[in-house]
């Protein structure tokens, strides 16, 4: 006859299985399937990064009046590079470029890297202001300081600069109506190309 409020010898024996084995394989078993989802979100959030050498220069999207340099197959970029990577990670960014730009008076030389195109972007606002904010607080700690002079709008672009010393980082955005009828106004929806440049006063 079963006694309910009296403990047996099999009810002891299955306790003592259970906290035994059956728990502590059970916690393993878990700590191993954490341990890889943690491992699976950190290669996912990889940041993209600009590398140290420039390899061939290939055509790309210059910022402002600014030009490629011709005839450069392999050349060493400043220690700098590290000021903007990672880089910002919302967009797929293209290949990185030997670049020169003038802003007005001041003629810098150094690496450009642009976007890949975001298209049907209808928020210009919306899409652009995380650019600048990622950037913003990421120089501002390394002593860089927001330079009006650099700074520039038109119609669905943007431009602006950093500073430290004689090193510069130049950020724009320019972006291109799509299904737009020649000479009506600027309207979205737009394809959006952002750029960033590093570079040093010459």
């Amino acid at each position: 006859m079963i006694e309910w409020n009296e403990y047996t010898w099999y009810s002891k024996l299955g306790a003592i299985i259970l906290f035994i084995l059956v728990v502590p394989v059970l916690a393993f078993y878990v700590g191993v399937q954490y341990e890889e989802t943690l491992e699976t979100l950190d290669s996912s959030n990889t940041y993209p990064t600009i590398p140290n050498v420039i390899g061939p220069v290939v055509q790309d999207q210059a910022i402002g009046s600014s030009s490629l340099v011709s005839n450069v197959k392999t050349a060493s970029v400043t220690s700098n590079l590290s000021d903007v990577n990672p880089l910002y990670p919302n967009v797929n960014w293209g290949t990185i470029s030997a670049a020169t730009t003038t802003l007005g008076t001041l003629n810098l030389k150094g690496a450009e890297i642009v976007s890949m195109p975001v298209g049907n972007v209808s928020d210009l606002s919306g899409e652009s202001k995380p650019f600048y904010n990622y950037y913003d607080s990421k120089l501002k700690t390394l002593g860089y300081t927001l330079n009006p002079m650099l700074a520039a709008d038109g119609a669905g672009s943007s431009i602006w600069g950093y500073q430290k010393g004689n090193t510069y980082v130049i950020l724009s955005y320019t972006s291109t109506p799509q299904n737009q009828n020649q000479n009506e106004p600027f309207a979205c929806p737009c394809s959006l190309e952002f750029s960033v440049f590093i570079g040093t006063a010459q």
